[in-house]
């Protein structure tokens, strides 16, 4: 009944975390051809809240039985260990003289049944706590129109995170640039990143910009030029303690535009799991440009078991193949 209840907990628990609100503008992305394999992760992996709750369910079966398992073995031990009392107060009478064949034997069976209990309870708990932190994976949405607690929750991730994690970001062409951004989200931008800057000392930080034909910092056009002005200051802040701290690994790169998402992995430095800061973007038909997207919102996720943070890096690596770091002098302005 013990682990039954302690189940349900979780079971309600788990699936409250996993459901994701409806997110219609994902299909839009389907508009870009180079954004295959981006689609299909969003339909299997977040488009479905039915998938997301039976793998929810499974694991709080599995939680389940290690629970009732674990409740068993410890009434099962609390009667060997009642055996064992026994012994100690025959020992202690005197009494075990006495005993001989068969009699000692299960004595001696009994004992080392206690020790193996023990064992097995041992293991079985450190299952237990493993179930329960897969149990604690979370998705929650921020739509774009809820920009305030949108980038509340973003700050936050990167300011609770621990000092020596490990950070891996991707801007996509979209959010980092004027075309796309207007002068009442810079505020908001220049907190959030500045989160990022308060652990330049501490943590492994790699940024990739994305820029598409035209953008790239030898272009025609410097691509100081284009950038929105928080990320541009973001970016000077990165190139200059970089040069100045070459021991240090904050590094940014800028690289073909490829995915039109951006994600941010703060990665646990002594595990595989971590969470992520995922952007959605999506076309804007009333804007004067046909290229120009606007953020649509933000996935934020909690990924402990690694489920989803080695598929994000997977797009990082793959990305930062074809990169070339940015320094100062390639994000100055153009000389007039």
């Amino acid at each position: 009944m013990i682990g039954q209840l302690i189940a349900s907990r979780l079971e309600q628990r788990a699936l409250s975390g996993m459901l994701l609100p409806a997110t219609p503008g994902v299909g839009l992305l389907t508009n870009y051809p180079h954004a295959g394999a981006l689609v299909v992760f969003l339909r299997q992996d977040v488009g479905s809240r039915r998938q997301s709750q039976r793998r929810g369910a499974k694991v709080v079966a599995r939680g389940s039985k290690a629970l009732s398992g674990g409740v068993a073995v410890f009434a099962a031990g609390g009667i060997a260990g009642t055996l064992v009392a026994v012994a100690a107060k025959l020992i202690w009478d005197g009494l075990v003289d006495r005993l001989a064949g068969w009699d000692l034997v299960v004595l001696v069976l009994l004992t080392l049944a206690v020790v193996v209990l023990t064992i097995v309870v041992v293991s079985t708990s450190g299952k237990v706590d493993h179930l329960i932190e897969k149990a604690n994976f979370s998705v929650k949405y921020y739509p774009a129109e809820e920009a305030d607690e949108l980038y509340r929750r973003s700050r936050d991730v990167i300011s609770r995170s621990e000092p020596d994690v490990e950070i891996y970001a991707v801007n996509s062409y979209v959010e980092v640039f004027k075309e796309s951004n207007s002068e009442s989200d810079a505020d908001s931008q220049r907190r959030y990143l500045a989160e990022f800057e308060k652990k330049f000392k501490t943590v492994k930080y790699h940024r990739l910009i994305q820029v598409k034909n035209g953008q790239r910092a030898d272009d025609g056009t410097a691509l100081a030029d284009l950038l929105a002005p928080a990320y541009l200051e973001h970016y000077r802040k990165m190139a200059q303690f970089a040069s100045k701290n070459p021991g240090k690994r904050i590094k940014l790169e800028e690289v073909p535009a490829k995915l039109p998402t951006s994600f941010v992995v703060v990665k646990d430095k002594n595990a595989s799991g971590g969470k992520i800061i995922w952007q959605v973007n999506k076309h804007d038909p009333s804007a004067d440009s046909p290229d120009i997207e606007r953020i649509m919102g933000v996935l934020l996720i909690t990924d402990p078991d690694d489920l989803l943070v080695t598929r994000f890096l997977q797009w990082f690596d793959e990305l930062d193949r074809n990169s070339r770091e940015l320094t100062l002098d390639l994000l100055q302005p153009k000389a007039q």
